[in-house]
């Protein structure tokens, strides 16, 4: 029994030995350790979401159809809503984030002075630029959507 031990003991030590002689080297086949994947850094460039973009906005079950027009300078937007249909035109500063995330800010007249604040993301394609708006005036605020194309 005492022999058994001793050689379970001495297998062990051996054992361990060569384990820790692998411990930093080149691996069991002598090639080179994997190197660390990379992952790319971030693009910190928008979209391109300048130009005409057709569609609507709906506030309560109304729509107004109408074009918006974007210019853009790196983040930051300038956008233009015209909906001829209600004689209204809505100007404002926006912004585009690298995810495609669009905040746009609009100022209106239409029975009185009011904001309506557009948030949505272009579509991976760039065809689409769609989200909530929120809208307030002297009549009070409310909620809709919006959805432009070009």
């Amino acid at each position: 029994m005492k022999r058994r031990s001793m050689g379970l003991v001495a297998l062990v030590a051996v054992l361990s030995a060569e384990a820790c002689s692998m411990v930093g080297s080149p691996g069991a086949a002598g090639s080179p350790p994997p190197s660390p994947v990379e992952t790319p850094p971030p693009t910190s460039m928008p979209p391109a979401v300048e130009g005409r973009w057709t569609g609507f906005m709906s506030v309560e079950g109304q729509g107004l159809n109408g074009t918006l027009d974007l210019s853009q300078d790196g983040h930051d937007l300038q956008a233009v809503f015209e909906a001829p249909d209600f004689g209204m035109i809505a100007e404002g500063p926006g912004s585009v984030d690298p995810e495609g995330r669009v905040v746009i800010r609009l100022t209106y007249d239409l029975q009185c002075e009011g904001t309506a604040e557009l948030v949505g993301r272009r579509s991976s394609d760039g065809v689409v630029i769609d989200g909530t708006l929120t809208a307030s005036d002297c009549t009070g605020s409310s909620e809709g959507s919006f959805s432009f194309r070009r």
